[in-house]
């Protein structure tokens, strides 16, 4: 047990933090469900050549969850195919570099992201802010048992 499990003001903080990350998740998750309720629809309705090869994740964190694109590639034969998923990387601002794999992506499928991404960004940027404020949280408590002890 740490000095932070301890604090009864960093748990209220943490609390507070989990509900607002909680309902980003159920947000978020509700988009990445629209995302792969349209990818199956592709799949059900046009050919094997236009099925395309983007797909979307959510990831658990330690305080937050992250958001993922990533591009698979397949080898090998079609019934021993083995598949590589490589996740598309961020740009400075919080949004994903979709127009790097305008290559292998099949224009549905970047019209599709591209509709999604600006809220994805926001999200990515309220959860930055959200590790940040935590690590503020637990620098404050360190600092606050020093104090504490020093004046004893």
């Amino acid at each position: 047990m740490t000095i932070h499990d301890q604090d009864p003001w960093y748990l209220s903080f943490r609390e507070l933090i989990a509900v607002e990350v909680s309902a980003l998740r159920e947000q978020t998750q509700s988009q990445v469900n629209y995302f792969w309720q349209q990818h199956h629809e592709i799949h059900a309705t046009r050919p094997y050549d236009e099925w395309g090869s983007l797909g979307l994740r959510l990831r658990e964190r330690s305080v937050v969850f992250g958001i993922e694109w990533y591009v698979n590639s397949y080898f090998g034969p079609r019934k021993k195919r083995v598949v590589v998923s490589k996740a598309v990387t961020l740009a400075a601002d919080r949004s994903a570099k979709l127009a790097d794999g305008t290559g292998k992506l099949k224009g549905w499928e970047l019209e599709l992201s591209q509709s999604l991404e600006p809220q994805f960004t926001l999200v990515r940027r309220q959860l930055d802010e959200f590790v940040k404020m935590n690590l503020r949280a637990q620098i404050y408590i360190q600092r606050k048992q020093k104090l504490q002890s020093a004046s004893e």
